[in-house]
């Protein structure tokens, strides 16, 4: 080909095409490249007639001088040569009209009929939404493990079907956490618990379907929920490592974070309690914690920068941690907060002179402040 023509065509030691990404022609006057790519092209489907890219190659070389129509019987012949290339009938679908390409699809179905990327085509060629439900419906009788199907149907379906869909879902692919999660949302308290019970048992290896139960917990606000929602946690560490999966303690922080974000402070209190020691030697855990705290103060996470300071003054009353858990209320907490931490340092920690200075500057400025702004 001359070097008119872009992305060009390779040709393997057999004379077999083995790509061609597309040619681009720069004017209307390459009728000897549009020659030369017809016979290599040509060359290739008679050496090989069940070579799908040069089916396609050929069509698209027709399609892009502007000869539709000698491009749909070119995809045709195709069509008949290879009867079970999902690309080929796809392909063309793609050359034809809506109608034209629906009777393609079906008529790819009946000798594809596993096919995902047939079905799925099939049911984006549907412009009315329940023509589309009708189509995603037969192809999961045929593909009833389909994770990409399953999707497609239960996000067209209303909040009542699409919970019927969804518990038939993970019954043909109780891999999915996805379909767990969404199903558990449309249920009551009582029903999500048992049907996250039963995730957590199709899904040993993983732990959102955990936090989510600790999410519900804590939405539900029952007596003693947050011992429940750490005993959830606690369970979820210890089913994970008899299942080989060991999370890291940064990750589980990070998943302490998610929580913060979505307003569920008492499993990202939890979580960051759990996993506090997690691979954290006890030489280093002054200063693994602080460093911790920090990067979650920089994230934005303040909660969880509280609740490891929180925690680690619990473990390990250093200067150092209260100064910092003194410093985070200072900046980010309520009047109510920095005084109930100045307060407990004095309380817990009497001998330290640092500890009542700060108390007392806190305490007097606030004097200061109210005689003021009265």
């Amino acid at each position: 080909m001359s070097d008119n023509v872009k992305g060009q065509t390779t040709v393997n030691s057999s004379g077999y095409l083995t790509e061609m990404n597309s040619i681009n022609v720069n004017t209307a006057n390459n009728i000897n490249d549009f020659k030369k790519a017809r016979l290599l092209l040509k060359s290739v489907i008679n050496t090989n007639s069940k070579h799908i890219p040069g089916w396609i190659a050929a069509a698209r070389l027709e399609e892009l001088d502007g000869k539709i129509q000698q491009a749909r019987n070119i995809i045709a012949q195709a069509a008949q040569n290879i009867f079970d290339s999902e690309d080929i009938w796809l392909e063309a679908a793609r050359l034809h009209p809506p109608e034209q390409s629906k009777l393609i699809l079906a008529k790819a179905i009946s000798h594809i009929t596993n096919s995902e990327k047939l079905w799925s085509a099939a049911a984006k060629r549907e412009f009315e939404k329940e023509k589309k439900i009708k189509v995603l419906r037969k192809a999961l009788e045929y593909i009833p493990n389909s994770e990409s199907l399953w999707k497609q149907a239960i996000e067209l379906e209303n909040e009542d079907d699409a919970k019927i869909l969804l518990e038939r879902a993970v019954e043909c692919v109780p891999n999915v956490v996805d379909f767990w999660l969404a199903l558990a949302k449309l249920e009551d308290y009582e029903n999500a618990r048992g049907i996250l019970n039963r995730a957590r048992k199709a899904i040993p290896t993983d732990h959102t379907i955990w936090i989510h139960a600790a999410k519900l917990e804590e939405a539900q606000n029952n007596e003693n929920h947050e011992k429940l929602i750490e005993e959830l946690i606690d369970r979820c560490i210890r089913t994970l490592a008899n299942n080989g999966i060991n999370l890291s303690r940064e990750q589980w922080i990070r998943e302490a974070e998610n929580c913060e974000t979505s307003g569920s402070i008492k499993t990202c209190q939890a979580i960051i309690k759990v996993t506090m020691n997690l691979n954290v030697p006890e030489s280093d855990r002054e200063k693994v914690w602080l460093e911790s705290a920090q990067e979650s103060i920089n994230r934005g996470m303040i909660e969880c920068a509280r609740q490891i300071y929180a925690n680690a003054l619990y473990l390990l009353p250093e200067t150092d941690i209260w100064l910092s858990a003194i410093e985070l209320e200072k900046t980010y907490g309520s009047q109510k907060s920095q005084e109930y931490i100045m307060s407990k340092a004095v309380k817990q920690e009497p001998e330290e002179p640092l500890f009542w200075l700060i108390y007392a500057k806190y305490l007097w400025d606030n004097v200061i402040y109210n005689k003021y702004n009265k």
